[in-house]
Protein backbone atom coordinates (compact mmCIF):
# COMPACT_ATOMS: atom_id res chain seq x y z
CA UNK A 1 0.00 0.00 0.00
CA UNK A 2 3.01 2.28 0.76
CA UNK A 3 4.52 2.18 -2.48
CA UNK A 4 1.47 2.50 -3.98
CA UNK A 5 0.44 5.49 -2.71
CA UNK A 6 4.73 6.55 -3.14
CA UNK A 7 4.21 6.03 -6.62
CA UNK A 8 1.12 7.83 -6.99
CA UNK A 9 2.74 11.03 -5.49
CA UNK A 10 5.86 10.72 -7.97
CA UNK A 11 3.78 10.25 -10.81
CA UNK A 12 1.91 13.77 -9.79
CA UNK A 13 4.96 15.86 -9.58
CA UNK A 14 6.54 17.73 -12.28
CA UNK A 15 9.32 16.08 -14.48
CA UNK A 16 12.60 17.85 -13.60
CA UNK A 17 14.08 19.04 -16.85
CA UNK A 18 16.85 17.02 -18.60
CA UNK A 19 20.49 17.96 -17.44
CA UNK A 20 21.63 20.73 -19.57
CA UNK A 21 18.32 21.68 -20.87
CA UNK A 22 17.94 25.58 -21.09
CA UNK A 23 15.50 27.14 -18.50
CA UNK A 24 12.14 27.76 -19.54
CA UNK A 25 11.18 31.14 -20.42
CA UNK A 26 9.27 33.58 -17.90
CA UNK A 27 6.68 36.12 -18.96
CA UNK A 28 8.22 39.61 -18.59
CA UNK A 29 6.42 42.92 -18.68
CA UNK A 30 8.80 46.49 -19.07
CA UNK A 31 8.57 49.44 -20.66
CA UNK A 32 8.90 53.43 -19.59
CA UNK A 33 6.93 56.77 -19.52
CA UNK A 34 9.23 60.12 -20.63
CA UNK A 35 8.78 63.86 -20.63
CA UNK A 36 10.54 66.25 -21.94
CA UNK A 37 10.23 70.02 -22.66
CA UNK A 38 12.23 73.35 -23.87
CA UNK A 39 10.97 76.97 -22.59
CA UNK A 40 12.55 80.03 -24.32
CA UNK A 41 12.02 83.50 -22.89
CA UNK A 42 13.30 86.88 -23.39
CA UNK A 43 14.02 88.06 -27.34
CA UNK A 44 12.46 83.98 -28.43
CA UNK A 45 9.40 83.21 -26.51
CA UNK A 46 8.43 79.17 -27.29
CA UNK A 47 7.53 76.30 -24.98
CA UNK A 48 7.59 72.91 -26.38
CA UNK A 49 6.83 69.40 -25.11
CA UNK A 50 7.52 66.40 -25.65
CA UNK A 51 6.20 62.80 -24.61
CA UNK A 52 6.67 59.47 -24.84
CA UNK A 53 5.76 55.58 -23.14
CA UNK A 54 6.13 51.69 -24.05
CA UNK A 55 4.96 48.88 -22.62
CA UNK A 56 6.24 45.33 -23.72
CA UNK A 57 4.94 42.32 -22.58
CA UNK A 58 6.60 38.59 -23.45
CA UNK A 59 5.09 35.55 -22.56
CA UNK A 60 6.79 32.11 -24.15
CA UNK A 61 4.47 31.87 -26.87
CA UNK A 62 3.11 35.94 -27.55
CA UNK A 63 4.91 39.86 -27.62
CA UNK A 64 2.43 42.13 -26.73
CA UNK A 65 3.71 45.85 -27.74
CA UNK A 66 2.12 49.31 -26.85
CA UNK A 67 4.08 52.48 -28.30
CA UNK A 68 2.68 56.40 -27.92
CA UNK A 69 4.26 59.35 -28.38
CA UNK A 70 3.57 63.39 -29.09
CA UNK A 71 4.72 66.51 -29.35
CA UNK A 72 3.56 69.91 -28.47
CA UNK A 73 4.50 73.62 -28.70
CA UNK A 74 3.50 77.22 -28.75
CA UNK A 75 5.97 80.21 -29.23
CA UNK A 76 4.97 84.36 -28.85
CA UNK A 77 6.29 86.67 -31.42
CA UNK A 78 8.35 89.06 -28.54
CA UNK A 79 7.31 92.21 -31.05
CA UNK A 80 3.50 91.53 -32.41
CA UNK A 81 2.56 89.03 -29.40
CA UNK A 82 1.25 86.71 -32.15
CA UNK A 83 1.15 82.80 -30.62
CA UNK A 84 1.80 80.46 -33.59
CA UNK A 85 1.83 76.86 -32.75
CA UNK A 86 5.39 75.01 -34.20
CA UNK A 87 4.67 71.45 -32.94
CA UNK A 88 1.65 69.16 -32.75
CA UNK A 89 1.84 65.51 -34.12
CA UNK A 90 1.62 62.27 -32.24
CA UNK A 91 1.14 58.66 -32.58
CA UNK A 92 -0.15 55.23 -31.24
CA UNK A 93 0.97 51.67 -31.83
CA UNK A 94 -0.36 48.58 -30.59
CA UNK A 95 1.19 45.28 -31.72
CA UNK A 96 0.35 40.99 -31.04
CA UNK A 97 2.75 38.75 -32.37
CA UNK A 98 2.62 35.11 -31.89
CA UNK A 99 6.14 33.62 -31.36
CA UNK A 100 6.65 30.09 -33.32
CA UNK A 101 10.12 30.05 -32.22
CA UNK A 102 12.62 32.05 -30.75
CA UNK A 103 13.69 32.81 -34.06
CA UNK A 104 10.15 33.47 -36.06
CA UNK A 105 6.99 35.14 -34.96
CA UNK A 106 3.71 36.46 -37.21
CA UNK A 107 2.63 39.61 -36.07
CA UNK A 108 -0.53 42.06 -36.22
CA UNK A 109 -0.77 45.78 -35.37
CA UNK A 110 -2.64 48.86 -35.55
CA UNK A 111 -1.06 51.91 -36.08
CA UNK A 112 -2.91 55.83 -35.58
CA UNK A 113 -0.61 59.03 -36.58
CA UNK A 114 -1.28 62.78 -36.73
CA UNK A 115 1.05 65.72 -37.79
CA UNK A 116 -1.15 68.97 -38.07
CA UNK A 117 1.89 71.08 -39.02
CA UNK A 118 1.94 68.81 -41.79
CA UNK A 119 -1.54 68.53 -42.78
CA UNK A 120 -1.97 65.32 -41.50
CA UNK A 121 -5.30 65.03 -40.19
CA UNK A 122 -4.76 61.63 -39.29
CA UNK A 123 -3.88 58.69 -40.53
CA UNK A 124 -5.21 54.96 -39.04
CA UNK A 125 -3.77 51.87 -40.52
CA UNK A 126 -3.37 48.11 -40.03
CA UNK A 127 -0.25 46.19 -40.58
CA UNK A 128 0.15 42.21 -40.82
CA UNK A 129 3.83 40.75 -41.10
CA UNK A 130 6.52 38.39 -40.64
CA UNK A 131 9.29 39.08 -37.67
CA UNK A 132 12.62 37.47 -37.55
CA UNK A 133 14.59 37.47 -34.21
CA UNK A 134 17.97 37.53 -35.47
CA UNK A 135 19.91 38.51 -32.29
CA UNK A 136 18.67 37.66 -28.71
CA UNK A 137 22.06 37.92 -26.41
CA UNK A 138 20.93 38.08 -22.80
CA UNK A 139 23.01 37.89 -19.39
CA UNK A 140 20.04 36.26 -17.01
CA UNK A 141 17.00 37.92 -17.58
CA UNK A 142 18.34 41.66 -19.18
CA UNK A 143 18.82 41.62 -22.74
CA UNK A 144 22.58 42.87 -23.90
CA UNK A 145 21.92 42.70 -27.64
CA UNK A 146 19.30 42.69 -29.74
CA UNK A 147 18.15 42.87 -33.61
CA UNK A 148 14.68 41.71 -35.37
CA UNK A 149 13.90 42.66 -38.58
CA UNK A 150 10.43 42.82 -39.58
CA UNK A 151 8.30 42.31 -43.16
CA UNK A 152 4.65 42.85 -43.99
CA UNK A 153 2.37 44.88 -45.64
CA UNK A 154 0.08 48.10 -44.43
CA UNK A 155 -3.48 49.04 -45.49
CA UNK A 156 -5.31 52.10 -44.16
CA UNK A 157 -6.39 55.82 -45.67
CA UNK A 158 -4.15 59.31 -44.51
CA UNK A 159 -7.28 61.81 -44.45
CA UNK A 160 -5.40 64.98 -44.76
CA UNK A 161 -6.57 68.65 -43.93
CA UNK A 162 -4.36 72.05 -44.17
CA UNK A 163 -4.02 73.81 -40.70
CA UNK A 164 -1.58 76.58 -40.85
CA UNK A 165 -1.38 78.77 -42.67
CA UNK A 166 -4.81 78.87 -43.53
CA UNK A 167 -7.79 75.91 -43.29
CA UNK A 168 -8.33 73.93 -46.44
CA UNK A 169 -9.63 70.71 -47.63
CA UNK A 170 -6.93 68.68 -48.73
CA UNK A 171 -7.68 65.33 -51.42
CA UNK A 172 -7.12 61.88 -48.94
CA UNK A 173 -4.50 59.34 -50.05
CA UNK A 174 -5.00 55.33 -49.60
CA UNK A 175 -3.10 53.53 -47.67
CA UNK A 176 -1.60 50.50 -49.19
CA UNK A 177 2.53 49.34 -48.83
CA UNK A 178 4.71 47.00 -48.28
CA UNK A 179 6.81 47.20 -45.22
CA UNK A 180 10.20 46.73 -44.14
CA UNK A 181 11.16 47.12 -40.29
CA UNK A 182 14.55 47.15 -38.54
CA UNK A 183 15.20 47.25 -34.56
CA UNK A 184 18.60 47.03 -32.62
CA UNK A 185 19.67 47.10 -28.73
CA UNK A 186 23.09 47.70 -27.46
CA UNK A 187 23.45 47.34 -23.93
CA UNK A 188 27.12 48.98 -22.95
CA UNK A 189 25.89 47.74 -19.06
CA UNK A 190 23.26 47.68 -17.22
CA UNK A 191 22.66 51.39 -17.01
CA UNK A 192 23.62 52.70 -20.74
CA UNK A 193 21.80 51.55 -23.94
CA UNK A 194 22.02 52.63 -27.35
CA UNK A 195 18.31 51.39 -29.57
CA UNK A 196 18.07 52.22 -33.18
CA UNK A 197 14.22 51.73 -34.36
CA UNK A 198 13.62 52.62 -38.21
CA UNK A 199 10.48 51.74 -40.55
CA UNK A 200 10.18 51.67 -44.44
CA UNK A 201 6.88 51.97 -45.85
CA UNK A 202 6.37 51.81 -50.04
CA UNK A 203 2.93 53.47 -50.71
CA UNK A 204 1.67 52.25 -54.12
CA UNK A 205 -1.77 53.79 -55.33
CA UNK A 206 -2.61 57.75 -55.00
CA UNK A 207 0.14 59.27 -57.80
CA UNK A 208 2.87 56.46 -57.61
CA UNK A 209 5.52 55.05 -55.45
CA UNK A 210 5.82 56.67 -52.20
CA UNK A 211 8.79 56.50 -49.40
CA UNK A 212 7.54 56.83 -46.24
CA UNK A 213 11.02 56.76 -43.90
CA UNK A 214 11.04 56.83 -40.02
CA UNK A 215 14.03 56.51 -38.21
CA UNK A 216 14.77 57.17 -34.43
CA UNK A 217 17.91 56.58 -32.28
CA UNK A 218 18.17 56.67 -28.63
CA UNK A 219 21.43 56.97 -26.03
CA UNK A 220 19.70 56.59 -22.68
CA UNK A 221 21.69 56.53 -19.51
CA UNK A 222 20.51 55.70 -15.76
CA UNK A 223 20.43 58.66 -13.29
CA UNK A 224 19.75 56.67 -10.04
CA UNK A 225 17.32 53.92 -9.50
CA UNK A 226 14.26 54.02 -11.82
CA UNK A 227 15.22 57.81 -13.35
CA UNK A 228 17.01 57.49 -16.12
CA UNK A 229 18.10 60.44 -19.09
CA UNK A 230 17.68 60.14 -23.10
CA UNK A 231 18.40 62.02 -25.84
CA UNK A 232 17.37 60.71 -29.36
CA UNK A 233 17.31 62.03 -32.85
CA UNK A 234 14.61 61.16 -35.02
CA UNK A 235 14.21 61.80 -39.41
CA UNK A 236 10.87 61.39 -40.77
CA UNK A 237 11.38 61.65 -44.44
CA UNK A 238 8.35 61.83 -46.88
CA UNK A 239 8.52 61.93 -50.86
CA UNK A 240 5.09 62.69 -51.46
CA UNK A 241 4.24 64.98 -48.83
CA UNK A 242 1.16 67.25 -49.03
CA UNK A 243 1.22 70.36 -50.86
CA UNK A 244 3.15 72.99 -49.84
CA UNK A 245 5.34 70.61 -46.75
CA UNK A 246 8.80 69.94 -46.77
CA UNK A 247 10.05 66.09 -47.62
CA UNK A 248 12.39 65.86 -44.71
CA UNK A 249 11.50 66.15 -40.85
CA UNK A 250 14.22 65.56 -38.25
CA UNK A 251 13.58 65.47 -34.12
CA UNK A 252 15.66 65.94 -31.58
CA UNK A 253 14.82 65.45 -27.67
CA UNK A 254 16.14 65.24 -24.66
CA UNK A 255 13.95 63.94 -22.10
CA UNK A 256 13.94 62.09 -18.57
CA UNK A 257 12.44 58.67 -18.33
CA UNK A 258 11.13 56.16 -16.19
CA UNK A 259 11.53 52.76 -16.63
CA UNK A 260 10.59 49.13 -15.25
Amino acid sequence: MLNCLVAALLAQAPAAPAPGAPPAEESTLSGNVGLGAVVLTGNSESTTFAFNATLIRKTPDWIYGFKANGTYGRSTDPNTQVETTNALNGSLTARIARRFNPLVAVYLQGIVDTDHLKSIEWRPAGELGISFQLVDVKEGDFQTQALRVDFGFRGGHEYRFQYFPTPENLPDVTIAAPTAGFGYRYAFSKDTILADDLTAVLNLPDGGPRLLLNNVIKLSTRLVSSLTFAISYGIAEDTQPPPGKKNLDTTLTVAFEMTY
